[in-house]
């Protein structure tokens, strides 16, 4: 005979081993449905189980937006996990936002992303399409403001980094000011904050990157010099990394395909995109060879390191120009087309190709998302997790 118990006839245990087996959007309607139920997913020690549980299915999170100069501006999310097949099969879709809104995006900083619209931030959890808006960014600007968001893992703490450049009306006089927002301290406003390297501005319309509390992002002198900034996300204080030589084009910091960091086996590494062009292979082979610069923090130096992919030529089989993304957990290596979504068979779609190094599968494959319009851009960030913050 079968008895049937309640979900609160269960021991407590049990119903916590249930709630952690639950998609993001279904704890939002657990939360909703019973106070019981929300108390215990929203305690601290949950948050942490849960996270943890996502750290172990990480997914490819796809942002197709429509350019900043288009007035609708409907931002689409969709993820994959990166161990399954077909990765459509595993996608979760979240449409974010009105249209009437040009939002930018800073990178997916576990499972939170930062957006801004003019001097208006918010910060939006694609798993549980739910968002936390921010005090008004106190200058007198609209444009030349950048915003990084950065998480220290010993303290358990977000932080927006905000750096504002302008210049007076008669032109008489630079203007740059710093600014921090401290997520989850009842934090009321920004704070103001001072940097050393002052003659330093970060690059416009390029990603920073957020590795082991600490945030790394381009900038640029007066004279046109590239340098990387790093900035402490716990200490709030920033320092200057100098850039490798080798005949990087430093100097072109415009280039749209110029260098960028990307995320190497966890390591910041920094990537040519210029040496990505439509004649994608440079071996007779079918290979593509292409050769980035790996930062250890420890020893303080760059590395240069070759990267040869087989049959690169086979897997492309696309017009299209596709840039190294960086890494997953699993050391696979993802290349994305960087701008607008390329048409094939007719259909705009997300195309990613990921090659695995291990020596014994030395596996590439292309895959295909389903998803965007002819004038849509796509974005790609790896490892994203779900968090249950802001449930």
């Amino acid at each position: 005979m079968v008895v049937k118990r309640s979900f609160e006839e269960l021991p407590p245990e049990i119903q916590t081993e249930i709630l952690l087996r639950l998609p993001l959007k279904t704890l939002v309607k657990c939360i909703c449905a019973s106070k019981t139920w929300a108390s215990r997913i929203r305690t601290k020690e949950f948050k942490n189980d849960y996270l943890s549980r996502s750290v172990q299915r990480p997914r490819m999170m796809f942002l197709v937006y429509q350019p900043r100069y288009r007035r609708s501006s409907e931002v689409l999310f969709q993820s994959v996990y990166e161990e399954e097949e077909p990765l459509l099969s595993s996608g979760q879709e979240h449409v974010l936002l009105s249209q009437d809104r040009g939002y930018v995006a800073s990178p997916l900083v576990r499972g939170l992303i930062c957006l801004r619209e003019k001097k208006n931030v918010i910060i939006f959890n694609p798993g549980t399409n739910k968002c936390h808006h921010l005090p008004e960014i106190p200058v007198p600007i609209e444009r030349g403001i950048m915003l990084f968001l950065g998480y220290d893992e010993l303290t358990d703490v977000y932080k927006v980094l905000c750096i504002a450049v302008w210049e007076t009306r008669k032109r008489s006089k630079r203007v740059k000011e710093q600014g921090i927002f401290t997520m989850g301290l009842d934090e009321v406003a920004w704070r103001r904050i001072t940097c050393e390297h002052d003659q330093y501005d970060p690059v416009p319309n390029r990603e920073g990157l957020c590795t082991g509390g600490v945030l790394y992002y381009r900038a640029w002198s007066d004279s046109g010099k590239g340098m990387m900034m790093r900035f402490n996300v716990r200490s709030e204080e920033f320092s200057v990394i100098e850039l490798p030589g080798h005949g990087w084009d430093l100097m072109n910091n415009n280039d749209r395909r110029g260098w960028e960091l990307v995320n190497y086996n966890g390591a910041v590494a920094l990537v040519d995109g210029s040496g990505f062009s439509h004649g994608v292979v440079n071996e007779s082979s079918g290979n593509k060879v292409f050769h980035i610069f790996v930062r250890n923090e420890v020893r303080g130096n760059w590395s240069r390191e070759p990267i040869e992919i087989p049959r690169f030529r086979e897997a492309v089989a696309s017009p299209k120009v596709y840039f190294f993304r960086g890494t997953t957990k699993t050391r696979k290596l993802v290349f994305l087309v960087k701008d607008l979504l390329p048409k094939i068979n007719g259909k705009r779609s997300v195309c990613v190709v990921c090659y695995d190094p291990i020596p014994k599968t030395r596996d590439l494959r292309r895959f295909k998302i389903e998803g965007g319009e002819e004038s849509h851009c796509v974005r790609i960030y790896l490892d994203h997790v779900d968090t249950p913050i802001f449930i």
